[in-house]
Order: C-alpha cells, then structure tokens, then sequence
C-alpha cells in the first residue's frame, strides 16, 4: 500500500523486488525471524547472501523508508493528545572536519511517544538537548504532554505562550523525589 516512489526508493540499491523486501522485512519484524533464518529461507529459493550483505540490504531499506515516512509517523504522533517526552543520551562517532578523525561524543536522541496508537517519534538534531528541538516538534501539538523533571520542558508551564499544551509530570520521577 505504500506509494511506489517508497517502495522503489526501499528496494533502490538492492537485488531485491520491493514485495521480496517487504516480505524479508515481515520476516524480521513480524514473525520475530533471526537475520540467519532469513537468510536460510532465501538460501532455500535461490538467493544466497552473506549475513553481513543482507544486513547491509536491511540498513538501506529502512533507512530510504524512512526518509520517505518520517513526516508521516511525526505527524500522525503530532495527533495525538497525550504524548510521554524524554531525551537521551547516546554515544555517538563524530568526524572532526579539520583531522578527519572519528571521536565520541555524548550526543542527545529525543522520543515522542503516543502511547494509545503505540508509536514513537525519534528525533535526532544534530544531538541537540536543547528546548528548540521538543518546541519544533510541538509546535502544532494540542494535548497533555508528560515529562521529566528536565529544566528544558519547563517552557510548556506557561499557559499564555504555550495555551493549548498542559505540562504534566512523570510519576515514575515523582517516586524517586
């Protein structure tokens, strides 16, 4: 059902039709089928891959469906009217444009979670933890946002800039003082 410029872009790069990678993918994410049972059952029509090549094919078909679906799943998260907000950090390769080397920095991955449709927005900018990235985000949100104790949300406590978001507090934070 997905519009044929996502089903080309997913399968672009790879030997596969976008029904075979849909069916991999199905594979993986439905059926809970390791990267060797695939494997296996490709091996058992005809197509014989090394594990590390078809990881490779997985990494490029979802990395071009979600180029082509980000704005769609941000959206429909957008819609909802309670969503759970948090940042995390997460070790990150870093090139250093004057060297070229590679380091490793702290760098900060935001989630937007609607828990009744049971999706997740994950926001990278840059590893950004500043306000600006939950604030663009949110910007057309209605609803109640739940949150930590991070000084950075503390922005949606203000019913006259932010008048149709109501900032409420994570209890499982409220236990631990």
């Amino acid at each position: 059902t997905l519009p044929d410029e996502c089903r080309l872009a997913a399968a672009k790069g790879t030997p596969f039709t976008a029904e075979l990678l849909a069916f991999i993918y199905t594979q993986k994410y439905a059926y809970h089928a390791s990267v060797n049972s695939v494997k296996k059952m490709l091996r058992d029509m005809g197509a014989v891959f090394s594990k590390s090549t078809l990881n490779r094919y997985y990494q490029m078909g979802t990395d071009a469906l979600m180029n082509c679906l980000r704005d769609v799943l941000n959206e429909e998260t957008g819609k909802s009217d309670y969503l759970m907000v948090d940042e995390t950090c997460e070790v990150v390769a870093v090139e250093d444009k004057k060297t070229g080397e590679t380091h490793y920095r702290k760098k900060y991955l935001w989630a937007f979670f609607d828990k009744v449709k049971k999706l997740v927005s994950y926001v990278y900018e840059k590893g950004s933890r500043s306000r600006e990235v939950a604030l663009k985000f949110l910007k057309d949100f209605c609803g109640c946002i739940s949150t930590d104790g991070y000084v950075a949300y503390r922005i949606f406590d203000d019913a006259e800039k932010h008048p149709d978001i109501t900032h409420v507090g994570c209890w499982v934070h409220a236990r631990r003082y």
